[in-house]
């Protein structure tokens, strides 16, 4: 019965120890950036944190920046938290407002508006008695999936019309020179078939067979890119090699631009 009680006494201690411990470093709303000191996105959301969220909630949030370029133990501890919160991403910079993700960022008004906005809506779970002179946040809002669009501006990825979304898109990536070669070389084609079972066959399977490599050769490019993102070395030798090559294609022409014939 004695060791009962000794038991039932350790545990209430180590439970009163532990929220004492978690009020006085756990009480401020959790605010963790991972970035890269070569990322431009990042560093416009470093200055918005120290020019505009320090200054008005250091006093209620816990701000810590993590470099993950060239910390391994950076990278894991990102690992750790998209585990820990279920969320799926590998690119910077990634952002967690206590349970609050955010991949990327745009701009101050829309990223940093949104990120803003988290932050007091926070704030207010946790300090009911803090008063903050600010609406009531908008959560629908996401401005990590808010992009510009010639000729339509800012729209939201998220709740903008996926079909209209692809057609945009779709013409936009038209104006290809080389889709639009291969597109006369089609036509010119179908225009001397008689047979329309044909014409409509050989049709169908380019534009399916072109969705097929687009979408194939986009995905690859994607997990590509964010695995190349955050590595220094990788970036610089693909910046020399293109250069490279740019400048290789440009000796060639200087030296034939005399020659008979086209020169592309």
């Amino acid at each position: 019965m004695r060791r009962i009680l000794v038991f039932i006494l350790i545990v209430l201690f180590s439970l009163s120890l532990f929220q004492s411990v978690r009020a006085e470093t756990g009480g401020k709303v959790e605010f963790v950036l991972f970035h890269s000191e070569t990322c431009s996105h990042c560093k416009d959301e470093i200055r918005f944190i120290n020019n505009e969220l320090k200054p008005k909630y250091g006093e209620q949030v816990d701000f810590k920046l993590y470099e993950v370029s060239k910390s391994a133990e950076n990278q894991k501890l990102m690992e750790q938290y998209l585990y820990y919160y279920k969320y799926n991403a590998q690119g910077v910079p990634l952002t967690f407002i206590d349970d609050a993700p955010f991949v990327g960022y745009d701009t101050d008004k829309t990223t940093g508006k949104v990120m803003r906005e988290t932050i007091e809506q926070k704030i207010a779970e946790r300090f009911p008695e803090t008063v903050i002179d600010s609406t009531q946040p908008d959560t629908t809002k996401d401005a990590s999936q808010t992009i510009n669009v010639p000729l339509l501006g800012e729209i939201n990825a998220r709740t903008f019309s996926l079909p209209l979304l692809t057609i945009i898109i779709g013409l936009l990536d038209g104006f290809n020179p080389c889709a639009m070669w291969v597109l006369l070389f089609l036509i010119s084609l179908l225009l001397g078939m008689e047979d329309k079972k044909r014409m409509w066959l050989l049709g169908s399977i380019f534009i399916a067979a072109s969705g097929a490599v687009y979408f194939f050769f986009m995905a690859a490019w994607l997990q590509f890119i964010m695995f190349v993102g955050m590595i220094l070395l990788v970036r610089i030798l693909i910046g020399v090699v293109a250069v490279g090559v740019g400048g290789k294609n440009l000796w060639d022409y200087w030296q034939n631009r005399k020659a008979e014939g086209v020169v592309c």
